[in-house]
């Protein structure tokens, strides 16, 4: 048995994935989250293990140890759609999670961010990380991989590290491989974002101009753009149009159909993002947050989390990348 401590837990995406990534059984010994919602949905699926809550509350050594820290410190601070503050933004919790790593001192761990971290500052964070990583005794490999990588219908590219507790100094940082993607050229889906638990408003032609602006804010349109645009266009008649092979792709790998591209909102005929699409998208167990939240909720949380296939890819692919 394989014991895990989770920290920054949000749905739990993190530790599901460490759980397929092992080959022997795994339990989850304590979570350690703030968010309401995310609680809400941690105590519904784990009712037996304890959310210690704040991370800034623990006296670390005094907590069971776990075989494996897990978690994603909120990535706001560094976010492409953040305020982009880094050290300076009250949300950073890098410090919180070295602190419980140096105190539980567990055998292994498993980091994830937004890929963004790499290059924030010139990379002169993401450098000063993988220091403090190893000074605290570990061999680290990182890399940056895509949902696409494991067949998802969206890009959703996230930073993964992973430690191994070493008694001797540890050796030199290893980086696993480039940013992998698995596009191919086939069109995907924006990926889920926090940000689509806000309405989208504008006609299907305001959508295609905002998709069609040759900037940076084009390439993080909102999913709810899409699927508006998805329903309004006559081709496509609320269908999946061009994105029908990646999810149908994705449909296969994760035993059930795609829910539609919109729902009505019961208002003139409108319709909107469904959260159970994203829920969908994130690889998830059908009702994970649906069952669970409300639909801003559930968007919000679906557009924060770890995507547990593609979590067990990195973990697989890493491990046999750490530096001996």
């Amino acid at each position: 048995m394989i014991t895990i401590g989770s920290m920054y837990s949000g749905y739990g995406g993190l530790d599901l994935a460490v759980a397929a990534a092992s080959s022997l059984p795994t339990r989850v010994l304590w979570h350690s989250e703030v968010d309401p919602d995310a609680s809400h949905v941690l105590k519904v699926h784990c009712p037996d293990v304890p959310n210690f809550g704040a991370d800034d509350a623990q006296n670390w050594s005094a907590v069971e140890r776990p075989d494996i820290l897990a978690g994603g410190p909120p990535c706001q601070p560094v976010s492409a759609v953040g305020h982009r503050a880094g050290t300076a933004d009250p949300r950073w919790r890098w410090p919180k999670f070295l602190a419980a790593l140096v105190g539980l001192g567990p055998a292994s761990f498993v980091f994830e961010n937004v890929s963004r971290l790499v290059s924030y500052d010139g990379g002169a964070l993401w450098r000063l990380i993988l220091s403090e990583m190893r000074a605290a005794g570990y061999a680290v490999a990182w890399s940056v991989l895509g949902a696409c990588l494991v067949g998802a219908p969206h890009h959703r590219h996230r930073l993964f590290a992973i430690g191994r507790r070493r008694t001797d100094p540890a050796p030199a940082v290893r980086a696993a491989a480039g940013e992998l993607c698995g596009a191919r050229g086939v069109p995907l889906l924006p990926t889920p974002m926090a940000r689509d638990a806000h309405r989208g408003e504008g006609t299907a032609q305001f959508w295609r101009d905002r998709m069609a602006r040759p900037d940076r804010r084009s390439k993080g349109v909102q999913l709810g753009a899409v699927v508006k645009l998805l329903y309004a266009d006559r081709e496509t008649d609320g269908t999946w149009g061009r994105y029908v092979l990646p999810v149908h792709h994705w449909a296969g790998l994760v035993g059930r159909s795609a829910p539609g591209p919109t729902e009505p909102t019961g208002k003139g005929g409108d319709h909107r993002l469904p959260a159970a699409l994203s829920e969908w998208m994130q690889g998830l167990p059908e009702g994970w947050l649906t069952d669970h939240l409300d639909r801003n909720g559930a968007l919000r949380l679906a557009g924060n989390g770890v995507v547990p296939t593609q979590g067990a890819a990195a973990i697989r692919m890493l491990w046999s990348h750490i530096p001996v």
